[in-house]
């Protein structure tokens, strides 16, 4: 492909949608300000990803309320850069490759640094999810934390891609944050804001004695629960993979 055809490909739209999900991970506390965390996009019909940039001496970067369009980096699915653009992706887009790699549902993922589940992160715990809506974003269970990882490494992208598996929209990164993933910013920050929920009732919940981790029985009605688990074991899988494909 020609650099001019690489350029007309790239969408001016996508990239200010990185932008506005730059400010909104500033807005919403999930980075702790320079360039904590980061977001990205992939355009399913190219097949490029728009990701925030790693800082430069000529251009530092404060928080990530401060970046316009002439930030973002676009790269293809192996990690080059595309139409000439003078920007270099974020530290951690090997992460970011990884999970698109593996995720084919997964066009957008918000990388934060949230106070709640980093304490969790640092413990090396995974969340334990007690209500419904934190319970599906775990992929009908807890949160996993990922076992180890140096930062922005390929070891680090990799166990990313184990902690969330194949239903999971959410993932930690040890001593370091989470992963949130979705279609769409919409989507990934609802994800990263139960994240953080679902790690701040945890730690009260301990705080008050515990409680057991919510499992699909308690979800369901007895009769639900048995003609899922009934048909589950007639196709060789678990409950939990045929209940998600109807999620």
């Amino acid at each position: 492909m020609s650099s001019a055809t690489a350029v007309d490909r790239i969408k001016p739209e996508l990239v200010e949608e990185v932008v506005g999900s730059a400010r909104t991970l500033w807005d919403l506390e999930l980075t702790s300000g320079l360039d904590a965390g980061d977001t990205s996009l992939r355009d399913p019909e190219t097949g490029y990803i728009y990701i925030l940039p790693r800082p430069r001496r000529d251009r530092p970067i404060a928080n990530w309320s401060e970046v316009d369009a002439d930030y973002i980096a676009v790269i293809d699915g192996g990690g080059t850069k595309v139409g000439g653009r003078n920007v270099e992706p974020t530290v951690e887009v090997q992460t970011h490759l990884g999970i698109y790699a593996a995720r084919s549902d997964v066009n957008v993922i918000v990388h934060t640094h949230g106070e709640w589940s980093q304490i969790f992160s640092v413990m090396r715990w995974d969340i334990p999810t007690f209500t419904s809506e934190t319970f599906l974003v775990g992929g009908l269970g807890s949160i996993k934390c990922a076992p180890t990882g140096g930062v922005a490494t390929d070891e680090c992208a990799r166990q990313a891609v184990d902690a969330l598996g194949q239903r999971s929209m959410a993932a930690l990164l040890p001593s370091h944050g989470a992963v949130c993933v979705g279609t769409t910013f919409a989507d990934a920050f609802h994800v990263a804001r139960m994240v953080e929920r679902a790690a701040r009732q945890a730690t009260f919940i301990r705080l008050l004695g515990g409680a057991p981790q919510l499992t699909l029985e308690d979800l369901m009605s007895p009769e639900s629960y048995e003609q899922l688990r009934v048909a589950a074991d007639a196709a060789g899988e678990s409950m939990e993979a045929m209940l998600s494909r109807s999620l």
